[in-house]
Formats: structure tokens, sequence, C-alpha cells
């Protein structure tokens, strides 16, 4: 008798257990996992846009570089870089215009104009003297000059 009383208590303390097992979570615990997410999604926001201009000026950079071969690619073919006028579009399709020269060209050097990584117009700038370029984006900001992100790139300064 005394070991059925034992066997009735055990199997109502393995029922006793398997019913708070089968409860779930308590409130606290609920709490605890919100927070937790909610500090990990403050982290991810704080550190996510500067990855996301951090890629744009790598593009960009990258675009530069794409172009300026071009451009030495076109100088060999033509005799000459394009004139301001003609701009980083005589990579894309013949320049109508201007020299004599443009008969020698093997194009197109691109498939389209290229845009900085912040979606603008990247600038073509012909030396003054006639010799050479400069390829530029006003950064993030689409201004001149600035810091950080808003920082002009340059091909003379930053392909170098």
């Amino acid at each position: 008798m005394a070991q059925e009383v034992t066997r009735r208590m055990a199997r109502t303390d393995r029922r006793a257990q398997a019913s708070r097992h089968a409860r779930g979570f308590t409130i606290t615990e609920l709490i605890v996992v919100m927070i937790i997410i909610v500090l990990l999604a403050g982290l991810a926001v704080k550190y996510v846009p500067d990855r996301i201009d951090e890629a744009k000026k790598s593009r960009t950079i990258a675009d530069l570089a794409e172009a300026q071969d071009s451009l030495e690619q076109y100088r060999l073919h033509v005799g000459d870089y394009p004139t301001q006028d003609q701009g980083l579009q005589a990579l894309v399709e013949a320049p109508s215009g201007g020299s004599e020269s443009t008969g020698s060209w093997r194009g197109p050097y691109l498939k389209k104009v290229p845009k900085d990584g912040w979606g603008r117009d990247l600038i073509y700038v012909r030396g003054g003297d006639g010799e050479g370029f400069e390829i530029i984006s006003y950064g993030k900001d689409g201004k001149e000059g600035g810091e950080g992100f808003n920082a002009d790139i340059s091909s003379l300064k930053d392909l170098q």
C-alpha cells in the first residue's frame, strides 16, 4: 500500500511538472525578449545608413575608374579626350560635331553615361590646357566641398 501511494504521488508530480512546462512563457520572459529585440533593432538602425553611404561612395569610385578607363580608350582611338561640350556622352554615342578625328570613334565605350552612387550625373571637366580631364561627384549632398560622405569624389584625388 505504501508503494502504491508513492507511485500515485510520483504520477501526480510528473503531471504537475508536465502541466507547468505546457503553460508557456511568463510575461516577464516575454518582456525581456522584447527588450532585447528592440535594443538589437536600435543598433541596426544606427549603423545601416552609414553602411549604405559607404557602399554608394565605393560604387561612385568604381564608376569613376570605369569612366576614366573608357576615356583613355576613347583617346587612343580618337586621338584626344572629348571636349567639355561633348562630355561623357561621347563615350556612349559618337559625337556629331567637332574634330575630324571623331570618325575613328569605335564605341560605345560605356553602355550608358554613369551616375554617382546617389543618382546624380558625374561631372566631366576637360583640362584648361587641353590636356587631361577630371571626373567629379559632389558626394551625398550634391554640393561642392563638404566632409565625410558629403565630400567631393574626384578621379584625380581618389583614384591615385
